[in-house]
């Protein structure tokens, strides 16, 4: 065959091929490098290590978290989802040999370079939010506030983590789809937290306060106070979808619902019972068709909620020791953020002012350490976690009060519940928003400032709105907006303090 018969290459046809296919496939091939040398560098390094270790259970371990930690390099939606299970099922410190290993931390960190990886690859910008620089703002101050006082390193590995998920989320949970699979996943990993409390109750390892027992978990579910506010989040997601599924799916929700309220009744937390009466009253007024019939069942379950509640609900006096020491430290708070309102005594410091007691108050242990910078970072993700965005022409997003598109469903007139035809969007938006202020309820009497379920329960909210919305959505505010929202937000916080101390001021004891 002579030179001029030699075939030469589609040149045509490989012009004809779309950058963004050529793209696709150097993304595919990336991904399925990173598989390969977990799969065959990484996995066998972890195997070999375990030769020389005398705990098999630590090397099993060791192993599938290699398996799993390399999937989260390829793809980072998957590691989001392996952190969330690791926070609530806490390995490392249910299993005895498995402590010290830090595998959440170890997640959270895989997790958020695997974002920042896919997005260099993807050559994708993040999603504009207003949250990001609330986010990171009160990142750093939280780092600030330890300069002249020591810890940074802790606090930085603390908020570090809170910083990342708030992002992780808002990059990550960009489809519907996706949005539905954390929402559901939030909800499996609530009920094996239930469940497991349950079991170790009956088991005989509960909180024993004298004559009163409380169930609790482990690591940072082992405050039955701190455990029940987690559990009454997941029972208003269940709760809402139990609302908006049909057949064998309502009844499962049903079921995981009446689970979780078992597990909150055996908590004997007043915080948590309260937040839990909370939450059920308010899916009985959003979502009941007679509202004057949803305020008799409210009644009704406040009424049993005292009467036959945990026997701790029968002593809501302002002059019991457990609840007058909460009004004292909360006056301490707000004394201490009188004498340094812009600096806060500093992240962690709280404790060391207050005879080695916390706040037992997340509001009030985040404006007394941080300032109002702090609390106004912290209070605006709150704000935009219940106010929402709303996409206008020009790409610049415009405040809605609901927050829900008004496809979701429908508002019937006044003097009437919420109408039950709403779609999955709303129901979601409306269930993500229930978690968020139930777990607020609850942690208005217990220090859960800096604790990521409060960052996650945060974001779900917002990942709704990008989700539904688009991801490629401008959310950016003008000028008009922002300093609208920023004295909205400045109210929130300056009311908030002022109902606080007068609160703490009247019911001291």
């Amino acid at each position: 065959m002579s030179s001029d018969q030699v075939p030469k290459p589609d040149t045509e046809f490989i012009a004809h091929i779309p950058e963004s296919g050529r793209a696709e496939d150097r993304k595919a091939w990336t991904r399925e490098i990173l598989l390969i040398v977990g799969a065959c560098v990484l996995l066998p390094l972890a195997i070999a290590y375990g030769f020389g270790s005398r705990d098999e259970l630590q090397v099993s371990a060791m192993i599938v978290g290699v398996a799993f930690f390399t999937v989260a390099l390829a793809q980072p939606f998957w590691g989001l989802i392996f952190f969330v299970a690791l926070l609530y099922m806490r390995p490392e410190e249910t299993v005895p040999a498995l402590r010290g290993l830090h595998f959440t931390l170890i997640a959270a960190v895989v997790a958020a370079i695997s974002v920042v990886f896919q997005k260099l690859m993807d050559r994708e910008a993040p999603v504009k939010f207003p949250a990001n620089g609330l986010i990171l703002g009160f990142g750093g101050i939280v780092v600030f506030s330890t300069l002249n006082k020591g810890g940074m390193g802790t606090a930085i590995q603390d908020v570090g983590r809170l910083v990342a998920l708030v992002l992780m989320i808002c990059n990550l949970v960009r489809t519907p789809a996706r949005f539905r699979f954390l929402y559901i996943s939030i909800v499996v990993f609530t009920l094996y937290l239930a469940m497991f409390s349950v079991f170790r109750f009956y088991a005989g390892a509960a909180f024993n306060r004298g004559t009163l027992l409380q169930a609790e978990a482990t690591g940072i579910f082992n405050d039955p106070n701190d455990l029940s506010a987690t559990i009454v989040a997941g029972l208003a997601l269940a709760l809402c979808r139990s609302v908006a599924e049909k057949g064998g799916w309502r009844l499962m929700y049903a079921v995981a619902s009446i689970l979780m309220i078992w597990a909150i009744y055996l908590t004997n937390s007043r915080g948590g019972m309260l937040a839990m009466v909370g939450t059920i009253a308010a899916v009985a007024l959003l979502y009941s068709r007679s509202r004057w019939v949803a305020v008799a069942l409210v009644l009704i379950i406040g009424a049993g909620a005292v009467k036959l509640g945990p026997s701790r609900m029968h002593q809501l006096d302002t002059q019991e020791e457990s609840a007058n020491s909460r009004f004292r430290f909360w006056h301490t708070g707000t004394l201490l953020f009188m004498a340094n309102p812009l600096t806060g005594v500093g992240y962690s410091q709280f404790p060391a002012l207050n005879d080695g007691y916390t706040a037992h108050n997340s509001f009030v242990l985040c404006y007394s350490e941080l300032g109002l910078p702090g609390y106004f970072c912290w209070m605006g993700l709150l704000y935009y976690a219940f106010r929402g965005l709303r996409r206008v022409p020009g790409g610049v997003a415009k405040a809605a009060v609901r927050g829900s598109p008004a496809s979701s469903g429908e508002i019937s007139t006044p003097g009437k519940a919420m109408a039950v035809q709403l779609s999955d969007e709303a129901h979601d938006i409306i269930g993500a928003r229930l978690a968020l202020a139930g777990f607020l309820m609850a942690a208005f009497w217990i220090s859960r400032t800096n604790v990521p379920v409060l960052y996650l329960l945060v974001a779900l909210p917002l990942a709704h709105q990008i989700a539904y919305q688009g991801a490629g959505t401008d959310f950016s505010l003008s000028p008009k907006q922002r300093w609208g929202d920023a004295w909205s937000i400045l109210g929130l916080c300056v009311g908030s303090i002022a109902f606080i101390a007068l609160l703490a001021w009247k019911l001291r004891g």
